[in-house]
């Protein structure tokens, strides 16, 4: 019979440099277990990445048995944990590019809007310009909402922040 796949998330941190992805994915290779989704980013030398890792049992505690000699060699931390089924709701994936000023005030408030309407974002980028911030967010609106409610409720956040904004099926 064979062994159940399993799958595993597999977090990285520290100190950028040159070869960091190289050495994680050699290691992974060499141990059996296969990469199915990558995150990765570098923020001021610091470098993060996310995994989604699987195989069976075996191969997920020999990688996880193996993550403080990869830490040594790399001189990033690593942590390793159970991976849940991720469940959508059915919807449609939108993103949301905003430009301007305050850019810690408009995180908070479109964060917060979107947890009150029970919807969890994807993913975030922010950067810094010359004229304040540019920020960019992912998430999944189930199909009940209606997103000309969506666009009301951004418009008078952000409205009175003069923060420009444009919302987009993706």
């Amino acid at each position: 019979m064979a062994a159940s796949t399993e799958k595993r998330i597999l977090l990285a941190a520290g100190e950028d440099q040159p070869g960091v992805l190289d050495e994680v994915s050699k290691y992974l290779l060499e141990h059996g277990a296969a990469i199915e989704e990558i995150r990765m980013t570098n923020l001021c030398g610091q470098f993060a990445m996310l995994m989604l890792l699987s195989g069976d049992r075996a191969t997920l505690s020999h990688v996880s048995a193996g993550l403080e000699g990869l830490a040594h060699r790399t001189a990033l931390q690593f942590a390793m944990q159970s991976a849940r089924e991720d469940v959508r709701p059915e919807g449609h994936l939108y993103r949301l590019r905003m430009a301007g000023r305050h850019e810690s005030e408009t995180l908070r408030k479109i964060s917060h809007l979107l947890r009150a309407l029970g919807i969890k974002i994807d993913q975030v980028e922010t950067r810094s310009t010359a004229e304040g911030f540019e920020m960019e967010m992912s998430f999944l609106v189930r199909r009940e909402m209606p997103i000309t409610n969506l666009r009301e409720y951004v418009d008078q956040l952000l409205g009175p922040l003069k923060v420009r904004w444009d919302l987009s099926a993706l």
